[in-house]
């Protein structure tokens, strides 16, 4: 991207709006070093942002559309994003501006190397828009109300055209301007062939039907295809990883036959979980390791032994892909879950978490500071009532004055014998760390408002006065 003229007007509205962004990354038409654009898309990513916000701001004659992401938050709004991949798209084609952190970089670099297959994704998406324009057609061919019928017809043009678009194994358009613009760029004959059908349907509503369902026909679109809505993959035995979901259900309402049935069939497994104000959808989530189909339906057994089926959901799939919360160091991080969860267990039981979670700070190498304004910038704004201004002022008011004897305090506490090598999470980003550690207090505590006390607590005692 060479336009000069689009980065001297991004440039003047940073400098008046937010100077201070970690990155910033360019995307959409804007991007294209083009003249024809309606607005210029800015996504920014900062850590002091508290959550995902969008805005539009018109500056000096200019329309901004803005998407601000905490940088912590980037792989978890992908792993969220998964199914659409809106976000995917947006990093793998924008344009990076800024990028202090070197976390746009990566995360290019991931989605063009590393991100999870789709291939599950696009199958289940063209299902759902068959069925969403069978289920179209069957409303027409009613009587229906004037409003109803125009709603539904302007429906069954969109699941049209995202079908169109699915062929072409894209599935992150999600406005209405950008999908006429791609099916009149890469499917002209298409987009001439709907606007006729728009416009004999606006003047005989039969005849514009007839030409609809012949249409669909030519495109080899069936009449009918069952569907369902939970996303679930045929090849269970191949994915090796399952998940189970209680939404909005604490660990600690669980029946200990549950946990027992688990350990005595002997499949790894760790469980966390996810507080409210948070990406991942709030509730308790078991992640087992399971090779076979066996050891899901022994999971399904003890699930159908234990509980009522409207109170999980497994195998849970798609709503937030896990593998791509932690990168390309998923399965290093994965393993370290599974590695501690018996240690877990045993600190829930009896107590001592404190010690636990100051040696799992020293081995993942992680600073006490870091770990604090994780914490601090993840939960100080979740009413959504603060300024970044006032944010700063508050952090500002929280650093210590002291110097700090962490380390020296560390070295001093109980060692866990736990069969992994720490030394491979030296390779991995702070940001990617912090993820890390998070999750392993998940894995301890129901609330964040705990995690943030007990990382309070920690860094309070570990500084001195100088």
């Amino acid at each position: 991207m060479k336009n000069t003229n689009i980065l001297e007007k991004i440039n003047s509205f940073l400098e008046n709006y937010c100077p201070m962004a970690d990155g910033v990354l360019l995307y959409g038409s804007a991007s294209f070093n083009s003249k024809d654009y309606d607005d210029i898309d800015l996504l920014l990513i900062d850590k002091r942002f508290s959550y995902v916000s969008k805005l539009n701001i018109h500056f000096e004659s200019n329309n901004f559309s803005v998407i601000k992401i905490p940088s912590n938050d980037i792989f978890n709004l992908l792993a969220q994003d998964f199914k659409e991949s809106v976000y995917k798209n947006i990093f793998e084609t924008g344009f990076i501006i800024r990028d202090d952190l070197k976390i746009l970089k990566v995360v290019k670099q991931y989605i063009c190397e590393d991100y999870p297959d789709t291939s599950d994704v696009l199958y289940y998406s063209r299902i759902k828009t068959i069925y969403k324009i069978n289920e179209c057609i069957a409303m027409l061919k009613k009587k229906l109300p004037s409003i109803e019928e125009y709603l539904t017809f302007n429906s069954c043009i969109n699941f049209l055209i995202d079908f169109i678009i699915l062929q072409d194994e894209k599935t992150h358009f999600s406005s209405f301007k950008h999908k006429s613009r791609y099916l009149h760029k890469y499917h002209t004959v298409f987009a001439i062939k709907i606007t006729e059908i728009i416009t004999v349907y606006k003047n005989n509503s039969k005849n514009g039907l007839v030409s609809l369902q012949i249409f669909l026909e030519n495109l080899g679109i069936p009449k009918s295809l069952e569907y369902a809505n939970d996303f679930l993959i045929d090849r269970l035995h191949g994915s090796g990883v399952q998940v189970l979901f209680f939404p909005k259900l604490f660990k600690d309402k669980i029946n200990t036959n549950f946990y027992n049935g688990i350990k005595e069939i002997n499949i790894p497994y760790y469980t966390f979980y996810i507080d409210e104000n948070n990406i991942e959808e709030s509730g308790t989530y078991f992640i087992f390791e399971t090779h076979n189909y066996d050891a899901v339906s022994a999971i399904r057994k003890i699930l159908s032994d234990n509980f009522t089926v409207e109170l999980f959901f497994f195998p849970y799939n798609f709503s937030f892909n896990n593998e791509i919360k932690f990168g390309i160091n998923h399965t290093v991080c994965q393993q370290l879950f599974f590695k501690i969860q018996p240690i877990v267990d045993n600190i829930i039981e009896n107590g001592n978490h404190l010690t636990f979670i100051e040696f799992m700070i020293k081995e993942m190498h992680v600073d006490i500071d870091d770990i604090y304004n994780f914490y601090f910038y993840r939960t100080i704004n979740n009413d959504h009532n603060l300024t970044l201004e006032e944010i700063s002022n508050k952090q500002k008011k929280c650093k210590m004055p002291f110097k700090s004897i962490f380390e020296e305090i560390l070295q001093e506490k109980k060692v866990y014998k736990i069969n992994f090598d720490f030394q491979i999470l030296k390779k991995i980003p702070r940001y990617f760390l912090l993820q890390t550690l998070d999750r392993t207090l998940s894995m301890l505590f129901l609330k964040d408002s705990i995690k943030v006390q007990i990382v309070k607590k920690l860094r309070n005692q570990y500084y001195e006065n100088v």
